[in-house]
């Protein structure tokens, strides 16, 4: 199960990273495709992590197609991401099959991310200009106090984004960036899970807030201490959230 989430050196050899001299070039979708896609791709996930499509489910992609009101191409993309992201089994000839998220993936997938974020913390601090980070000190500001609105919520989310992207968008280290950016997308569509609990996007914001006042002092440990915090209890509240899910299948299940 744990080498779903392992990065291996297959990830390398597979893609363009060796090949290329300078960041790839973006795919040439259309935006509205391209939009479409993330949007397929999010619902998903998000009907996994939730098992809305259940473990074990073999996934077809004309019955999901027609249920979505989606054509099979932008699904048929989101399959393959999902695939990469070890939620779905992808056979040869054969159904795709739902594959399950467990808790401890979700631990050992946050617990990867904590050392690679912060390596990208330490290597980017130099680099994070105090303009950046008054800039998001003031966008910050203007989302006080928390509240629990659809509208409150996404922009608690790009501040969110906006923060990390200070440390994976100056890291000066390409490979790093590359990894971040694969998790990322992961942890992007895992965030709309959060978000459905306005407790939990509050206090994230509240995370967020004092990793900027340690950002603001150039206080290398105590920024450090804010994201590893941040991060660590986002695991938590994903990790109580997939255990609340198995719980209450179970639950359907005995009573059925």
């Amino acid at each position: 199960m744990a080498a779903r989430f392992c990065l291996s050196v297959d990830i390398f050899i597979n893609s363009s990273y060796l090949t290329r001299e300078m960041k790839p070039a973006k795919r040439c979708r259309p935006k509205r495709s391209a939009d479409l896609a993330d949007r397929i791709s999010e619902r998903l996930v998000e009907a996994i992590v939730n098992h809305e499509l259940p473990p074990g489910m073999p996934l077809r992609e004309a019955k999901l197609a027609t249920e979505w009101g989606v054509s099979r191409t932008p699904l048929r993309e989101a399959v393959r991401e999902a695939a990469s992201m070890g939620l779905i089994e992808l056979r040869p000839n054969r159904t795709p099959v739902i594959r399950k998220l467990t808790a401890d993936d979700v631990a050992k997938l946050y617990t990867v991310r904590e050392a690679l974020e912060l390596l990208a913390l330490d290597l980017a601090l130099a680099r994070i200009e105090p303009a950046a980070v008054n800039r998001l000190a003031r966008e910050a500001e203007r989302l006080k106090p928390p509240q629990a609105g659809a509208a409150w919520t996404r922009q608690a989310l790009e501040l969110d984004s906006h923060l990390h992207g200070l440390w994976f968008e100056r890291c000066d280290n390409r490979w790093l960036e590359d990894v971040l950016g694969q998790f990322w997308t992961f942890i992007r569509i895992l965030q709309q899970v959060v978000a459905q609990d306005p407790s939990a996007v509050q206090r994230a914001f509240q995370e967020h807030l004092l990793i900027l006042e340690a950002l603001a002092a150039r206080d290398h440990a105590d920024t450090r201490a804010a994201l590893r915090q941040h991060i660590r209890s986002s695991a938590e509240f994903l990790i109580q959230h997939l255990r609340a899910v198995d719980a209450a299948q179970a639950t359907s299940a005995a009573g059925s």
